[in-house]
């Protein structure tokens, strides 16, 4: 799903009470006092240093949400508890030892900043105990709440919430960003078909630019070339040695092309998000997450280096085959 890490390695199935934190967590943790004041809350500083060392101090969980409260803290202004339950009551509390076993990389959405990754059996635990602490269900908890499917292309989008409205799965309750595909398709045809047109008129004066060196190589070449005649060399060795040297100018055009668009496409991914707005969509809950804004795979590099190369050839035709018809007396006597 794109995430990094900053620290740490991947959360395991075999990692019962392992956890893996979001980047900011560590500025979230607060004190009983703090915890109780509203104002406080809301006015700690983000970037502050953490109180705490998620991969180093000694951490531990609990399902009762006034674990590490002191005794006799009054409840928070306003709170109201679940149906039933008692703010006067004290549940016993049941502490897990946990660790952390990785820290993700900052990034553009709510899970890799603020949230925390457990194990599915340790969280269904964690809500039992909370289920017998208050004598009721405090939840309704029934395996996975939310399952997301990164699509590779626009396209598969609507295959696959065909495919799942087949397994039986409402338009309701299948979050896909279908409101804004058919504009996103329509910006990216056009957008598309501009980089298309210019690409064909760069083509096209590379092309010009290539037949034109190779005929100045020609040209200066001339005695070069009587030489090579004389000395033995066929027409066809001639030929194929323009069209060598066509298609390696060519190739390396392409080359540079290549690695111009790579280092392109790293700036848009890393500081133009905010000129593709558009193609950034919102989660089941409502954060944003980030798509890179330009993709170039392998093959289609590999692609544009071989097709540079066949340009290349094909503007070399015409000056090849006129090195081949100079006459060898004529190109000796040449300065």
């Amino acid at each position: 799903m794109g995430i990094t890490l900053q620290e740490g390695q991947f959360l395991q199935s075999k990692d019962e009470w392992g956890m893996m934190f979001g980047s900011a967590v560590a500025q979230n943790f607060m004190t009983a006092r703090e915890r109780n004041n509203w104002y406080m809350q809301m006015n700690r500083d983000p970037n502050a240093k953490p109180k705490v060392d998620l991969m180093n101090d000694r951490l531990q969980a609990s399902a009762d949400y006034s674990f590490g409260m002191e005794t006799n803290t009054p409840v928070e202004e306003g709170y109201e508890g679940y149906e039933g339950e008692s703010q006067n009551a004290q549940p016993p509390v049941k502490p897990h030892n946990v660790n952390a076993v990785a820290i993700m990389a900052p990034g553009d959405d709510y899970e890799t900043t603020s949230a925390a990754f457990m194990n599915i059996k340790t969280v269904q635990l964690l809500m039992k105990e909370r289920e017998e602490m208050w004598g009721r269900q405090a939840r309704e908890y029934n395996g996975y709440e939310v399952t997301r499917i990164k699509a590779t292309t626009v396209a598969a989008v609507e295959n696959i919430t065909a495919a799942l409205q087949d397994m039986g799965f409402s338009e309701n309750i299948i979050q896909t960003p279908t409101s804004y595909i058919s504009e996103l398709k329509g910006t990216m045809a056009s957008l598309q078909t501009l980089l298309g047109a210019m690409g064909i008129i760069s083509l096209f004066i590379a092309t010009i630019g290539i037949s034109n060196t190779m005929v100045m190589s020609t040209v200066e070449r001339t005695r070069e070339i009587g030489v090579m005649k004389v000395i033995g060399a066929s027409l066809r060795d001639i030929r194929k040695l323009f069209l060598l040297e066509a298609a390696i100018i060519g190739f390396l055009g392409g080359l540079l092309g290549v690695g111009v668009s790579y280092i392109a496409s790293f700036i848009l991914n890393n500081n133009g998000q905010s000129l593709f707005a558009f193609m950034d969509a919102y989660s089941y809950y409502g954060e944003m997450m980030s798509s890179d804004v330009s993709i170039i795979p392998i093959w289609l590099s590999a692609a544009s280096l071989g097709f540079a190369a066949i340009i290349g050839l094909i503007a070399g035709f015409f000056p090849a085959q006129r090195a081949t018809t100079i006459s060898a007396l004529s190109a000796i006597r040449a300065e």
